[in-house]
C-alpha cells in the first residue's frame, strides 16, 4: 500500500490544496508515469484480481496528475514549476534504457547474450521492466532539486517521499525473504531500490542542513529587526499620549 500512497497523496495533494501545482514537479510526475507505463505493460498477465486494480490505480492516477499540472501550467504559468525536460526528463530517461541493457531478467536465470542490444530486441519486455526498476529509483530526482531550490516543501510532498522511503523498505525486505527462501537474486531490484533508498536518505540530509537561500535569510532578518525599528515609535506615541506612565509601560 505504500507504492499506493506515493500516487495518491500528489493527486489529493494537486486536487485540494490550492494553489494546486505549487512545489510539485511535473518532471518527476512525468518519469514516475513513464515508469508506471513500462513496468505495467503486461497489464493482463497476472490474473489475479488485485494486482490489475493497483496496476490501474497507479498508471490512472500518474496520468490524471501529469495531465492536471500540464493544465495548472498552462493557467498560471507564474505559480506552476516550469518542465524542465532537457535538464531532468530526458538525461534521466535515456540513462535509465541505457542502464537496462545489460541485464536480462527472467525467473530463473540471466542470459547471458554477447550483444546487449540484441537481447534487449528479442526480449523487449524484460529490457523495458529494468529500464522501469531504473527509471523509478531516480524519478524523484527532479522533485528533490526542486524542494532545495526553493526551500519550499509542504507536509504532502514530504509525505509522498517517506512514502517511497517506506516503499523501498519493504521492497527490499521482500527480496531478502524471496532469495532466504528460494535463493532468488535480483540484482535489478536490488539495485533500484539501494539508489532510490541512499538518494532520499541524502535528499533529507541535505534538505534538513541546507543553508536557507539569501532571499530566505534577508526576509527573516527584515522580520526580526521590526519590533526594534517599531519599538521607539511606540514609546514616543505612549509618552505623548500617557505620559511617563505610558513610557514605563511601553518600555
Amino acid at each position: 500500500m505504500a507504492l499506493a500512497a506515493t500516487v495518491l497523496i500528489p493527486l489529493i495533494r494537486f486536487a485540494f490544496v490550492r494553489p494546486a501545482s505549487k512545489g510539485i514537479s511535473l518532471d518527476t510526475a512525468l518519469l514516475h508515469l513513464v515508469a508506471f507505463v513500462l513496468k505495467y505493460l503486461d497489464i493482463t498477465s497476472n490474473g489475479m484480481f488485485y494486482n490489475l486494480v493497483m496496476k490501474l490505480i497507479f498508471i490512472t492516477g500518474s496520468t490524471v496528475l501529469v495531465l492536471g499540472l500540464i493544465f495548472a501550467r498552462f493557467r498560471d504559468p507564474a505559480a506552476s514549476p516550469a518542465l524542465r525536460l532537457l535538464d531532468f526528463t530526458l538525461p534521466l530517461l535515456l540513462v535509465s534504457l541505457a542502464a537496462g541493457l545489460p541485464f536480462n531478467y527472467t525467473s530463473s536465470s540471466y542470459d547471458t547474450h554477447p550483444s546487449k542490444i540484441t537481447r534487449a530486441l528479442e526480449n523487449p519486455q524484460e529490457w523495458l521492466w529494468a529500464c522501469a526498476i531504473y527509471l523509478t529509483a531516480v524519478a524523484d530526482v527532479p522533485q528533490m532539486a526542486l524542494a532545495l531550490e526553493t526551500r519550499d516543501m509542504d507536509g504532502w510532498v514530504a509525505c509522498a517521499l517517506l512514502a517511497w522511503a517506506e516503499h523501498r523498505v519493504w521492497y527490499g525486505l521482500n527480496w531478502y525473504s524471496r532469495y532466504e527462501a528460494e535463493g532468488l537474486m535480483d540484482p535489478i531490484a536490488w539495485t533500484g531500490a539501494a539508489v532510490h533508498f541512499l538518494l532520499l536518505v541524502g535528499f533529507a540530509l541535505a534538505y534538513k542542513f541546507q543553508r536557507k537561500p539569501a532571499a530566505v535569510q534577508l526576509d527573516e532578518e527584515s522580520q526580526e529587526q521590526v519590533p526594534q525599528v517599531a519599538k521607539p515609535l511606540l514609546v514616543e506615541v505612549a509618552q505623548r499620549e500617557f505620559g511617563a506612565i505610558g513610557e514605563k509601560i511601553a518600555a
